[in-house]
Parts: structure tokens; C-alpha cells; sequence
């Protein structure tokens, strides 16, 4: 009798390479799985797919975090150029104010540089087996994810405030508002880093909630 494989049902392959948690039944899928995950990794399982769009999202939170400091170093420029145009007999150097505001631009560049260049390289979930012995992942990834989201939204909200100041509306309450951002994006990177050694979750009072 000659052989008949039997016809794949597209939604069970997409389930049971999308979810290996759940053991598929159907040799023709599990010769599948099996071949999916060469050299142990598959490319379609969810958890895969999880550690794979964080380092995505991150690269992404970088990205605009590195925009918004290239902004502000221009808007330095521009605001002394702007608030001090050239040394006087009078005024031989910026007033103390100009100065304090240049600094504050300059430290958030600084500090906002910082953080796209730890987001870059933050821990990963890890793939050890017996590490997951004591650690719920599916949870995990899941929490990552949260965070992924409040920090990419985040990272909008600050390239946007820093974005909107013009040199002629450098005040401290302008710069307030992006310090507030930053510090939100910082306090939301130090839960991310903490839930990954397994001292917090969004749910447990996060920073950064959506809004």
C-alpha cells in the first residue's frame, strides 16, 4: 500500500510552531518543529519571537533617544547664540542664567545619551533551561513586552518635548519637562533591568504607565 501523508491543517502548524508548550500530536508537525528548530532555536516560537522584537523595540527607543539628544545639542548652539550673540565691553561673558541653562541642555544630552546607549545593550531574557526551573517565562516575555511599549511611548514623549523648544523659549520650565520625561524612561529601564533579575513586574507600581 503505497504511503498517503497526511494533509497539514494550516492553523495546527501555525499554533504548534507559534506555542511548542503545547507537544503536537501529528508526526508530519513534530518532523516539522523539529526542523524549525535547528540547532535548538526556533525562529517561530513565541518566546523566540518575544526576545526578538525587545531587541527590535530597543534598537528603536535608541534610535530616537540619539535624535532627541542630536536636538538638543543644537538647540545649545542656537540658544547661545540666541540669548549671547558676541562678547561687549558690558558683557564680556554670558549673564549666569544663560550659562545655568546651557549646562542643563548639555547634562540632559548627556544623560539622555546614556540611556540609548544601556537600552542597547540591557540584558536579554535567558534561554538556560534550568534557569526558566525557576522562573515563569511565558510571564516574563509577557512583562517585557509591557515594558517594551511604556518605553517606546516614552521615548516618543521626550523627543517630542525637546523637539518643541526654540531657542527663544529656553526657560527652565521647558527644560523641566524634559527632565520629567527622562527621569520616567530612566525609572522604567531600571524596573526593566530589575524584572529580569527577578525583583519586579509592571503591574507592581511601574513608572511610565500609559497614557
Amino acid at each position: 500500500m503505497q504511503y498517503q501523508p497526511k494533509p497539514l491543517n494550516v492553523e495546527d502548524v501555525a499554533r504548534a510552531l507559534l506555542d511548542p508548550s503545547a507537544p503536537a500530536t501529528d508526526p508530519a508537525i513534530q518532523l516539522l518543529q523539529v526542523a524549525m528548530s535547528g540547532f535548538g532555536y526556533n525562529f517561530y516560537d513565541a518566546r523566540n519571537v518575544a526576545r526578538s522584537n525587545d531587541q527590535v523595540v530597543r534598537a528603536r527607543v535608541s534610535d530616537v533617544l540619539g535624535t532627541a539628544a542630536a536636538g538638543l545639542s543644537k538647540l545649545e548652539k542656537a540658544y547661545k547664540a540666541h540669548a549671547f550673540p558676541g562678547s561687549t565691553r558690558e558683557q564680556p561673558y554670558p549673564p549666569p542664567e544663560v550659562m545655568a541653562r546651557i549646562r542643563a541642555i548639555d547634562d540632559l544630552r548627556q544623560r539622555i545619551e546614556a540611556l540609548a546607549s544601556a537600552l542597547v545593550a540591557a540584558e536579554t531574557p535567558a534561554t538556560d533551561s534550568t534557569w526558566f526551573r525557576f522562573r515563569d517565562e511565558r510571564t516574563l516575555l509577557q512583562s517585557l513586552v509591557a515594558y517594551d511599549v511604556m518605553l517606546a511611548a516614552g521615548a516618543d514623549r521626550l523627543a517630542a518635548a525637546a523637539s518643541s523648544i526654540a531657542p527663544a523659549d529656553v526657560e527652565d520650565a521647558a527644560l523641566a519637562g524634559v527632565e520629567g520625561e527622562l527621569e520616567e524612561l530612566q525609572a522604567a529601564f531600571t524596573k526593566r533591568r530589575n524584572l529580569l533579575r527577578g525583583d519586579s513586574s509592571p503591574g507592581s507600581g511601574g513608572a511610565l504607565q500609559p497614557r
